[in-house]
């Protein structure tokens, strides 16, 4: 017979998934990958029986009595206005001092009230927001290296130790992801600009490039650039709402330093200062080689990490 501690060890790490659209399906996915034992959460019988089906989960209910009960570690993957009152109907269910994340994109206003649930349970609330995802939404569309390179942001709670900062932080590092520490406010800040801005731009130019363009000459006419500058405006309308209404101050901001970028340009154009326009497209281009080199996306050579002043003829 094993020891206490030898068992405890040998046992596989296991995490409850709560909600199993593109996010959550593809963390069980990359976590049963990775050796651990994934219970999940789902809205309805059929769900779970396509769960356990395509491999996403190794046991699935609908119910949280049937496969939440004593879980001690559980990341709600639902739109973020479904994360409290699930979060409330589920606490009951969960370990005394379970672990609990989010994946939510928005993190100041929903950090505190999550972490009051928490408090009231003996629960350690760590918020998280994984930098992935794509425009196609749900469990049909997860796949096990969604989160391969990607950075998960971590905002702990008041309720949060430094254990359960280390249990979120092994959950997303073995999903393939890479975690940064950081407070909520200063997070909802650089990606009101880095993810929600993103997708404001790519609506507005769906529309002022469509909205008066024939379709079939506008398809025609319309490449690669296009396209991949749009695809993130496929995505669901309902969801970006939220995320949007949720960060309203940041997301205001972020369009305002839009508003002037757009403008600079304008004034380039409309008083044909060629060296002008020259310039800031080659320090955009600077810029995003240099952003490149830090997230690890290519090996620049020569002439990649171009100075602000200098750009290809």
């Amino acid at each position: 017979m094993q020891a206490p501690n030898e068992e405890s060890k040998s046992r596989p790490q296991e995490a409850l998934i709560v909600g199993l659209g593109l996010l959550g399906g593809s963390l069980g996915l990359a976590l049963r990958a990775a050796g651990w034992r994934v219970r999940a959460l789902v809205r309805r019988p059929e769900h779970a029986r396509a769960a356990v089906a395509s491999g996403v989960a190794d046991e699935a209910g609908a119910a949280p009595a049937e496969v939440a009960r004593d879980a001690g570690l559980a990341v709600l993957c639902l739109p973020l206005s479904a994360l409290e009152p699930v979060y409330r109907d589920l606490a009951g269910f969960l370990a005394r001092q379970a672990v609990v994340t989010d994946v939510g994109s928005v993190k100041a206003p929903v950090v505190p009230r999550l972490d009051a649930i928490a408090r009231t349970h003996g629960h350690r609330f760590v918020g998280a927001h994984p930098m992935a995802g794509a425009e196609k939404t749900g469990m049909d569309w997860a796949r096990a290296d969604l989160y391969q390179d990607a950075g998960v942001a971590l905002c702990p709670g008041a309720t949060a130790d430094g254990e359960a900062v280390r249990q979120v932080t092994r959950v997303w590092e073995q999903a393939g992801a890479q975690c940064l520490v950081i407070g909520a406010r200063l997070h909802d800040e650089i990606v009101s600009r880095t993810s929600h801005l993103p997708h404001l731009t790519a609506a507005c130019l769906v529309h002022a490039a469509l909205a008066d363009t024939p379709g079939a000459e506008a398809a025609l006419l319309s490449a690669g650039g296009f396209r991949d500058s749009t695809r993130i405006a496929a995505g669901p309308a309902d969801m970006w709402t939220e995320i949007l209404e949720e960060n309203r101050a940041p997301v205001l901001s972020a369009l305002r330093a839009m508003e002037r970028e757009l403008a600079a340009v304008a004034r380039h154009l409309e008083t044909d200062d060629r060296a002008g326009l020259r310039a800031y497209l080659a320090a955009a281009r600077a810029r995003r080689a240099e952003w490149e080199r830090r997230r690890g996306l290519t090996d620049p050579g020569p002439g990649e990490r171009l100075a602000p002043d200098s750009a290809e003829r």
